[in-house]
């Protein structure tokens, strides 16, 4: 057994080296393939929708799409669970005041908070966009095993997923699997106890070229590299792709490899060597 498992590692860490090596050869030489328009889940109108960016992201980080007031969720059909704390999402207190001319004007004095619930803490009457199903995504297992939930949410129009390490949970708005391996990514690198400890640009070139050489593996070719290569473009600026990405490897081969042995060890016993990917 003890053989196996050092074959299968071998394979995998060869398999990740020549995928990585032929994406990094590409987003160098600019022979990538055009971008290709992600499918999205059905739209949906909820109170957050008109909330700043500042309060949708407070929300997001609680890992949830849709809070509201106590009032809102009743207007809704439903009530809070007893013993579920409120998150605070911030309002502007405004004042009129009367000018010299004797015309009234709205001054902005400060900002108060204001406690919502998020919906996974109350009960009731079903939302429109709940029980959205997900496609069978390769990796599925491995996000679970983990101790993750992955719920379809509907999109709106911000993010096309979401991977919360507090609500241990990832949000799909897209039933795309790109997506999906950007925020098992996400996971795996949290896991690997680096998440914290890198900047929001770091993050983002970590999980997206994760999420282009796992659809390759996965695919042995994919058409979707013009995604990922738009998307680490607009996180490495002026920046080489290429050049970003290497500065990461170290990052990038541990997420790759947490994601792989976890397969691994979820498929020993029931597959061979022969195709483990």
């Amino acid at each position: 057994m003890e053989q196996n498992n050092s074959n299968y590692k071998n394979i995998c860490k060869n398999r990740i080296n020549e995928a990585t090596n032929k994406i990094l050869e590409m987003f160098k030489t600019g022979n990538v393939p055009e971008t290709i328009a992600i499918l999205t889940h059905p739209k949906i109108k909820l109170p957050s929708n008109n909330w700043s960016l500042r309060n949708r992201l407070i929300m997001y980080l609680q890992g949830t799409q849709d809070a509201r007031g106590f009032n809102m969720w009743k207007e809704a059909g439903r009530t809070i669970k007893a013993g579920s704390k409120a998150l605070y999402i911030l309002a502007p207190s405004i004042i009129k005041e009367e000018s010299e001319e004797k015309e009234e004007k709205l001054k902005l004095i400060g900002f108060r908070p204001i406690p919502v619930f998020k919906a996974e803490n109350t009960q009731g009457k079903p939302l429109n966009y709940e029980n959205i199903p997900l496609p069978e995504f390769k990796f599925l297992e491995v996000a679970k095993s983990w101790g993750l939930r992955v719920e379809g949410i509907g999109f709106i129009s911000s993010y096309y997923g979401a991977y919360s390490s507090s609500e241990k949970k990832i949000l799909m708005a897209s039933p795309e699997e790109e997506v999906f391996y950007h925020e098992l990514s996400h996971a795996s690198h949290d896991r690997a106890g680096l998440l914290n400890k890198r900047n929001i640009v770091q993050k983002e070139i970590v999980a997206e070229f994760c999420s282009a050489v796992l659809c390759y593996l996965v695919n042995k070719k994919t058409d979707r590299l013009g995604n990922s290569y738009k998307y680490l473009e607009s996180y490495c600026g002026n920046k080489p792709v290429h050049a970003e990405v290497l500065n990461l490897i170290s990052d990038i081969e541990k997420v790759l490899n947490l994601i792989l042995e976890a397969d691994r060890k979820l498929k020993e016993g029931k597959n061979d060597n022969k195709n483990i990917l």
